[in-house]
């Protein structure tokens, strides 16, 4: 089916659930687990024209960002000697 011919039809599974995410107060952020769906959500957002109201992450980046600090905190410090 070409693009044109979906024009007013029902909205695509992903464009249904963003817009299901928007209705819920104080939602902010749709976490998602695989880069393939990631892609998906975010063509959803901007179809819809709501990038001001949500952003699409992947669960693995939340992941990385939560444990990042513990991981620079815990690695220590080494100094520069004198000379070399």
């Amino acid at each position: 089916m070409k693009e044109a011919e979906r024009a007013g039809d029902v909205p695509r599974p992903a464009e249904q659930r963003i817009t299901e995410a928007l209705a819920l107060d104080g939602l902010a952020t749709f976490v998602v687990a695989c880069p393939k769906d990631a892609s998906m959500y975010s063509a959803a957002v901007t179809t819809l024209g709501c990038e001001d109201r949500i952003r699409v992450r992947e669960l693995a980046e939340l992941v990385l960002e939560a444990i990042a600090p513990a991981e620079s905190a815990a690695a220590p410090v080494v100094e520069p000697t004198a000379g070399g």
